[in-house]
C-alpha cells in the first residue's frame, strides 16, 4: 500500500481534486490556497489541500429537488439532443 502524499505539485493537485490549473493559480493568488516553494517547484501541502476543499461551497442541488424545483439531471445540447 502506497503512503499518503504530504504535498502535491500543481499537476498532482489538479488531478487529485479534478480542477484546472487556472482555478488553482487564481486561488493561490487570492490567498485561498496556501502553497510553498522548494526552489522552482511549487508544492501544496495535504492539510492545506484538505482545508481548501472543505472551504468550497456545498451544492444546494439536493435541497432544491426536495423543494420541488425542476432541475435537469443532464444538460442537453441547444438542439435538444
Amino acid at each position: 500500500m502506497e503512503a499518503e502524499r504530504e504535498a502535491f505539485s500543481i499537476a498532482e493537485f489538479c488531478e487529485r481534486y479534478s480542477v484546472g490549473q487556472s482555478l488553482v493559480f487564481k486561488h493561490m493568488r487570492e490567498g485561498l490556497l496556501p502553497f510553498r516553494k522548494a526552489g522552482r517547484r511549487t508544492l501544496i501541502g495535504r492539510a492545506d489541500a484538505d482545508r481548501w476543499l472543505n472551504s468550497l461551497p456545498q451544492s444546494r442541488q439536493s435541497s432544491k429537488r426536495k423543494e420541488g424545483r425542476n432541475i435537469p439531471e443532464k444538460c442537453s445540447s441547444p438542439d435538444g439532443r
